[in-house]
Parts: C-alpha cells; sequence; structure tokens
C-alpha cells in the first residue's frame, strides 16, 4: 500500500490595528475586546470561520458626543503575507452579526471580502451621536487558495471611526 502524502498547511496570524480617525477635539471613542485573530494551522483549500462568544469573535464599541452622525470603516491595509508570499486580499472576508444600535449596517449577516479600500461596517445616527456607546459583533472567514505557498502569513486590519461633517 502506497504512502499517503501530506497536504502542506499553513499557520496564520491576523493582526488586529485600531485607529480612530477625526479630529483630536473630538468626542469620539473606539475600543475593542482584543481578541487576536489566530486561525491556527490550516490546510491547502480549507475554509474556516473565527467564532467566540457564541455567534461572534470580536466586539467593538463606538460612541460620539458631539451630536454628529458617524461611520465605522474597516480595511486590511496589505495582503496577508509570508515572506514574499501573499494570499489574495479576499481570501480573508470579515461579517457584522449583531449590533446594539439602531443605525444602518450595509451588510448584515452577509461576508464581505477585505479590501485595502475602506468600507463601512456601521452608519451610526445623530440620536447616537449623544455619547451612548454602540457594540458592533463581528466573526471573520479564512479561504485558503487551492494553490498557495505553506508559511505563517499575517496581516494588519485597520477599523477608522470618523464623524460625518
Amino acid at each position: 500500500m502506497a504512502a499517503r502524502s501530506q497536504s502542506p498547511r499553513i499557520l496564520v496570524a491576523v493582526l488586529a490595528f485600531v485607529a480612530a480617525a477625526g479630529p483630536a477635539w473630538a468626542g469620539l471613542t473606539f475600543s475593542t475586546d482584543n481578541r487576536p485573530l489566530v486561525f491556527g494551522v490550516m490546510e491547502i483549500g480549507e475554509e474556516r470561520e473565527l467564532v467566540q462568544g457564541g455567534a461572534y469573535h470580536n466586539q467593538l464599541t463606538c460612541s460620539s458626543t458631539n451630536g454628529r452622525a458617524w461611520y465605522l470603516k474597516v480595511s486590511l491595509l496589505t495582503p496577508m503575507t509570508s515572506g514574499s508570499d501573499a494570499l489574495p486580499f479576499d481570501a480573508l472576508e470579515w461579517q457584522v452579526v449583531r449590533t446594539s444600535g439602531v443605525g444602518t449596517v450595509p451588510s448584515l449577516h452577509q461576508w464581505r471580502p477585505f479590501s485595502p479600500q475602506p468600507e463601512t461596517v456601521y452608519l451610526g445616527t445623530a440620536d447616537e451621536a449623544a455619547g451612548q456607546p454602540v457594540q458592533i459583533e463581528l466573526k471573520y472567514r479564512l479561504k485558503i487558495p487551492e494553490i498557495q505557498v505553506s508559511g505563517p502569513y499575517q496581516a494588519t486590519i485597520r477599523f477608522t471611526l470618523t464623524e460625518v461633517l
């Protein structure tokens, strides 16, 4: 009986970077539960979701005290890389699973591929700009392409909180 060859494995770690954009005097606050995105060892062609805390992986909390509507955007600063090898941007996806606010979620319960261009996660209302926090829960999914070089991949995710001027 012939020996079965092992599939190459990929170790993936995505580091979350938090950035709040806006004037220094702005009454915007942003926080996260700081759970790292670690997909662990994956097989070529495998797909895996990160879900902790029940139905989500990260909880973000946003608020504003300036009386203006605000929005939260997300982007992947660079593709996930391991040395000179990279996974395509769209290999990593995000999804909003719940919010505590009454604002708009353009893609609630829909997988969205990461992009280097910021994409709207949540649009707060002027009523939400009186300081009450809005919690936004996200989960993530990674799909390893069928043709991919093994290695420890990493990337940085940026969340940007901005007021509507």
